[in-house]
């Protein structure tokens, strides 16, 4: 069996998150408006239950002005394992 290992993007800190849309006016409706997402979809990433892919994080982050670095880490997973997992 292969192994298929993908990264995915998850929030650092929903604090400096939060902050920095309050900073800037910004809730999630807006910010979701510029990533191209639904707004609860921005609120399960800023509270860690969803990762991001790389696209999404840089709408998002540019528009909070930080990069993707300054606010997303990478957890990598191995799919391989989870599709194993998957009921036949």
């Amino acid at each position: 069996m292969d192994k298929k290992v993908t990264a995915k993007l998850f929030i650092k800190d929903n604090e400096q998150i939060q902050s920095l849309m309050i900073s800037q006016g910004l809730g999630n409706t807006e910010l979701a408006k510029s990533a191209g997402v639904t707004a609860s979809y921005i609120s399960s990433i800023i509270n860690g239950k969803k990762s991001v892919g790389r696209r999404t994080a840089f709408k998002i982050s540019k528009k909070l002005g930080v990069t993707i670095d300054d606010i997303f880490f990478k957890r990598f997973v191995d799919k391989s394992y989870t599709e194993d997992m998957q009921p036949s």
